[in-house]
């Protein structure tokens, strides 16, 4: 037993060791990228970095183009590079991240270093890049995307979220520990477009809690007639 629970803490522990260094590597990688771009080729930097604040509706804007370009992006590497027979992204990404046990927060960043660039930083960082979001915005949609992953491989499939955390989850952990020929992208509309949803897919998330929220909806105005029943 003692054995056991010595492997078991011996596992995570270097989840937690390998998921902490691919942030640090990820960071290092977007500093090099800064320096070389305005202290070696003197041109303008990668993000914009400026004393004025952008408006709400372009922070909105921007965080919103960028999630949906980060899911096309995740879909079509982690699907073609990462589950191909052909490349050997693909089969450290098989002994690496689809050899955890069970799906926890941790497991979102841990992978091998090749596919841990392919599935969760250039996806993430070349949106940014692309729309040259200003410091403010990108520090938003970094925070999004945390939360995100923190609940998409936190192992609960049941949130007070509904379909927009809940669902991800659910189609996270199918990808994770059961079938690898689905569930590619992040939030399943790639997913859902290319036909390669496993489970229910977003329409589905939606429609369950459209019912959902009706449902509460319609407690709710029973309640509120009981209590006018009473006080007559």
């Amino acid at each position: 037993m003692g054995q056991k629970q010595g492997g078991l803490k011996g596992r995570w522990n270097k989840i937690a060791l390998v998921s902490i260094g691919n942030v640090i590597m990820g960071v290092i990688l977007q500093a090099t990228i800064e320096y070389i771009l305005t202290d070696v080729l003197h041109m303008r930097s990668a993000l914009k970095v400026t004393i004025f604040f952008p408006m709400p509706w372009g922070i909105a804007k921007d965080v919103l183009l960028g999630l949906l370009f980060r899911d096309i992006l995740t879909y079509v590497l982690h699907r073609y590079a990462l589950h191909s027979n052909n490349l050997a992204a693909a089969d450290l990404h098989r002994k690496w991240q689809h050899a955890v046990p069970a799906p926890y927060s941790l497991v979102a960043h841990f992978d091998h270093p090749l596919p841990y660039l392919l599935h969760i930083f250039f996806p993430t960082y070349i949106p940014a890049v692309s729309f040259r979001f200003h410091l403010l915005t990108y520090c938003i949609y970094l925070s999004l995307i945390s939360l995100e992953e923190t609940f998409a491989y936190s192992g609960y499939n049941v949130m007070p979220s509904g379909f927009i955390l809940g669902g991800i989850a659910r189609r996270q952990e199918r990808h994770l520990m059961g079938s690898e020929s689905g569930n590619y992208g992040c939030y399943g509309f790639s997913d859902l477009i290319a036909g390669t949803s496993l489970g229910s897919d977003v329409l589905d998330d939606m429609r369950d809690q459209k019912a959902i929220s009706d449902d509460q909806a319609g407690s709710k105005g029973r309640a509120k007639a009981k209590t006018v029943r009473k006080k007559k």
